[in-house]
């Protein structure tokens, strides 16, 4: 698989070339600016990992409509609510906070690399609750669970994503309606494009 690293550090820009290199004998491009893609090179690219400011937020809003079937991850650092609205309106195949460590970055990889969306939990309550408090009640996996639903991803699905049983996929999501007021699974689906319609 190819690869675009877009950076402007240095050392996030050699990690993850390394990293792509090392684990899924990648060929990468790396670049130091958006501004300095070269969009005949992302022909041979199948994805394509920003590490973004907010001030460079816009050109999700670019990226998005210029490509086609590649892979599109955020990498923010800052953990910025402005990226994080826009990374969902964009519906970005990945929103990624931290790398602190790499099995869990390597998991976090592998799951979008076999189709599912991976967003980290830290600010969807803040970006997706608005003035509902009510999500600030659920824990960081019934976040996580909650957000798979509105992606409607069946019980199965999910607790392959999350490697829970189905049983305990059930259990949160009971925990989810009660907590959020909500009658089933659509009022979640509803609730999230709302959300995001809202970006």
């Amino acid at each position: 698989m190819g690869t675009l690293i877009v950076s402007e550090s240095f050392m996030v820009r050699e990690s993850l070339d390394n990293l792509f290199r090392s684990i899924y004998h990648t060929k990468n491009i790396v670049t130091n600016s958006i501004n300095d893609i070269d969009r005949k090179k992302l022909i041979d690219i199948n994805y394509i990992v920003l590490d973004i400011k907010e001030s460079q937020v816009k050109f999700l809003d670019k990226i998005t409509k210029d490509i086609e079937n590649k892979k599109l991850i955020v990498l923010d650092f800052a953990k910025n609510e402005t990226i994080c609205e826009k990374a969902i309106k964009n519906g970005v195949d990945g929103y990624i906070l931290n790398i602190d460590n790499k099995e869990d970055f390597i998991y976090k990889i592998n799951s979008i690399r076999k189709g599912k969306k991976f967003y980290d939990s830290d600010l969807l309550a803040n970006v997706l609750g608005g003035n509902n408090s009510d999500i600030e009640l659920l824990t960081e996996r019934e976040k996580e669970v909650l957000y798979a639903v509105s992606k409607g991803y069946s019980n199965r699905e999910i607790a392959q994503e999350l490697f829970i049983t189905e049983y305990t996929v059930k259990k949160h999501i009971s925990s989810i309606l009660s907590k959020m007021k909500f009658r089933n699974r659509k009022d979640i689906i509803l609730y999230f494009r709302d959300k995001e319609l809202a970006c």
